[in-house]
């Protein structure tokens, strides 16, 4: 089986599952943002991907796996440390991590700036969300990112975002033509065991 998946943290647990259930399977992965993964599926070379968008695509089949709220993050040395949340207008004004223009996350960081009437003018992109937990980690700004794909690290903090209500979804997606075979419907089954 080939998979992709836009963040492990998501991926793994189902894969964990499906390999309890079928311990014949061998499963390969690729990681990649959601447009990577998407081109995978339609190219042929995954079998299923986990995403964090829907694509407008009658090609693709989605269905949620799971779902988070965004969150700000910053460094213990940041001034904002010791805060549980911060506002929109108080992130434009500090340095904005962000990933690269095809990142799921950054779009919703932008659309909800843009609904806002707000515009981030200090901005420090990097591809990947490791490098933005990096770049913050060491001092460089602030980053945003969906409260499960933020890894346990000692050298920063999570903070809510104020008067926001910004959800991530995961989604499940393959092929619809491919929906029905075997391999295909077993990671949905260990998917939908797992979420449960």
């Amino acid at each position: 089986m080939r998979v992709g998946a836009d963040v492990p943290q998501h991926a793994m647990p189902v894969l964990a599952r499906l390999k309890r259930d079928h311990p014949e399977l061998t499963v390969s992965l690729q990681m990649g943002n959601s447009d990577a993964m998407l081109a995978r599926l339609a190219e042929g070379r995954s079998d299923v991907a986990i995403v964090g968008r829907q694509a407008e695509d009658p090609r693709f089949v989605f269905e949620p796996l799971a779902s988070a709220p965004l969150v700000c993050f910053v460094a213990l040395a940041h001034e904002w440390a010791h805060r549980s949340a911060v506002t929109f207008s108080e992130i434009t004004r500090a340095t904005l991590i962000l990933r690269e223009s095809r990142s799921e996350t950054r779009r919703l960081q932008e659309h909800a700036l843009a609904a806002r009437g707000l515009v981030a003018t200090n901005v420090f992109e990097v591809e990947g969300r490791e490098a933005v937990r990096e770049a913050v980690a060491a001092g460089l700004g602030i980053g945003m990112v969906s409260a499960a794909e933020l890894d346990v690290d000692p050298r920063i903090t999570a903070l809510a975002l104020n008067g926001a209500n910004l959800v991530k979804t995961e989604y499940i997606a393959c092929l619809a033509a491919r929906r029905r075979l075997s391999v295909v419907e077993a990671f949905f089954a260990a998917a939908s065991a797992e979420s449960a």
